[in-house]
C-alpha cells in the first residue's frame, strides 16, 4: 500500500514538473513573440508611478 502511494506521489510530481515546464516554455515564447525590447527609461517610469499615486 505504501509503495503504491509513493508511486502515485512520484507520478503526480512528474506531471506537475511537466506542466510547469510547458508553462515556462509558453511564457518564453510569448516574450520572444512580443517584439524587440526597448531600453528602460527609469525616470519616465518613476514619474508615471508618482502621477498614479496622486
Amino acid at each position: 500500500m505504501i509503495r503504491e502511494v509513493m508511486w502515485f506521489i512520484k507520478k503526480v510530481q512528474d506531471a506537475m514538473k511537466q506542466i510547469r515546464l510547458a508553462e515556462l516554455k509558453q511564457k518564453i515564447k510569448e516574450g520572444i513573440d512580443s517584439g524587440e525590447s526597448t531600453p528602460l527609461n527609469m525616470r519616465e517610469i518613476i514619474a508615471k508611478a508618482k502621477q498614479r499615486r496622486q
